[in-house]
Order: structure tokens, then sequence, then C-alpha cells
């Protein structure tokens, strides 16, 4: 049945027991809502409910009358449940009355907070840290030379009589930079990469007066996705021998020792930024003899 025809079935059902004096006869003057069936007074008075079968007094507010109780408000919402197309068990939530006070306050707008700068993660190296190639090649070029000089100074002054041979002695240099790179994937870009390597080489070669072969050995890391090349070179370094020399013969003759070096250049991805792909290569440099 619908909404319209239970509308009609109860009225007529109040007017059978208007007749039997079961029910009270409707308030004069009273028209009937259409939307809810109820009698809604012509004039309600102010602070009252405006339908004329109910009349309760409410407070009376200047700025928002209220013109229907909290008991007709509620015996709307069940008749609504009642009506054609709503789902069974469907319940109006009761709305919120806000005060004007709320409608018109402007929102606090916080003040942004700045932005952090990006930090980079934690990560522990057993290589020393360079801030480029530059720094990394003045240094090794210092500690290189001042090797050398240590060398001969140190055969000068071992003193004796006679040439004695050369004690073995070994150079060792490590370190590392990174630099931006367009991916981490190292393997993909091995030509390019093999290109800087030749480029390191040359720069090591230069700061430290060493001539490499020209042959390479070449691998590929599987885990991290690197790429490791290697360089040979023999050195020869002139060690000054503390021994007699005849009058007018040019005193401390040299020595040549050759020295056998290995230099080892990895190139790995860095991830050590928080936004920025990197590229780290390590610097590894030994020489004995």
């Amino acid at each position: 049945m619908c909404g319209g025809c239970l509308g009609r079935e109860r009225r007529l059902a109040e007017r059978a027991l208007v007749k039997e004096g079961k029910l009270l006869p409707p308030v004069p003057g009273a028209a009937q809502d259409p939307k809810d069936d109820f009698p809604v007074a012509k004039d309600p008075k102010p602070g009252q409910c405006m339908y004329a079968d109910c009349g309760i007094s409410m407070s009376v507010d200047a700025e928002v009358p209220e013109t229907t109780c909290e008991q007709c408000v509620r015996r709307l919402t069940a008749t609504q449940r009642r009506l054609p197309g709503r789902p069974p068990g469907a319940r109006n939530k009761p709305k919120l009355k806000v005060p004007d006070e709320t409608l018109t306050q402007q929102p606090v707008v916080s003040p942004e907070k700045p932005l952090e700068a990006p930090k980079k993660r934690k990560r522990s190296s057993p290589y020393p840290t360079y801030q480029c190639l530059d720094a990394l090649l003045n240094d090794f070029g210092t500690r290189f030379h001042d090797f050398i000089e240590a060398q001969s100074y140190y055969f000068l002054l071992r003193g004796g009589i006679g040439p004695q041979p050369p004690a073995e002695a070994m150079f060792d240099f490590s370190g590392e930079y990174s630099v931006v790179a367009v991916d981490l994937d190292v393997v993909a870009r091995k030509a390019q990469i093999e290109l800087g390597v030749h480029d390191v080489k040359d720069a090591v070669a230069r700061a430290g007066g060493l001539e490499f072969s020209p042959t390479s050995w070449l691998s590929i890391l599987g885990k991290p996705g690197g790429v490791v090349t290697r360089f040979a070179c023999v050195h020869l370094v002139n060690v000054f021998l503390p021994i007699r020399v005849p009058p007018g013969h040019p005193p401390n003759p040299a020595h040549p020792k050759s020295m056998q070096g290995e230099l080892e250049v990895a190139v790995l991805p860095d991830d050590s930024h928080k936004y920025f792909a990197g590229e780290k290569t390590i610097v590894r440099f030994r020489l004995v003899g």
C-alpha cells in the first residue's frame, strides 16, 4: 500500500474513533500537512509547536525561532520511515543545530611547516669518503710522493758499509666518492661506466707519475649490481743507498727498485640519498716491492 493510501486509511480510522467518542475531534482552524498528514495551526503562537494537536510550549529564540517540538520531530521521523521508496529500518539522523557564530567564523589556518632538508641515510663504509674525484686525487698524490721520499730517507739513514738490498715496502691507498646518477642500474650503463673508469685511471697515473698497462680486467658484481675494473703497472723507484764513494765520484748513487702495482676501480649504485639516485666510485691502489 502506498503512502497516500496509508494516510487516507488512517484518517478514516480517526473519523470513526471521533464518532465513537474515543478520540477528540480536530482543532477548528487547523490545516492538514499533506506531506506529514499532521494538523498544522494556521496562526501558530510564538513559543508553541506549529502542530495544532500538540501546542507544547518551547523556548523563544529571536534569532533562530523553533517551530516544532522534539516530540513532533520524532513523530515526523517515524512517519517518514513508513514512506514508500525507503528501505526497511532506515532512520533519519537528527541534524544538529549549528550556531551562526560557527557558520560565520573563518577557519583557522595554521602556518605551514617549513620543509626539512633531505637527510642522508646512515651507512658505514670501510673506505675514506671524499667529496669529489679531485679531492681524492690530491690526497693520493700527496701520500704517494711522501711514500717514495720516505723510502729514500730510510735507506740513507740505515748506515752501514757497502751496498745493501732495499727492503720490501708496500703502499696502500683506498678512497671513495659519490655523484648523482641517472638511475641505480649501473650494469645497464656498463659502456658509459667503462669510459669513466679509464678517465679515473688516467687521472691516477698523472697524480702519481705511474704508467699502467693498456690491458684491463673487468668483473660484474651480481647482488650490488656494480662494475669492477683492474689495471696493472710496474713502477721504478730510485733508492739512494748509503755506501762509501771514492773521491771524485757523485755521492749517494741511486739504485733502481722495481715495484708492482695494481689499481682497482669499482662503480656501485649509491642509494644513500633520500630523493636522488647515486653512483659510488671506489678507488684502491697497491704498490709492493
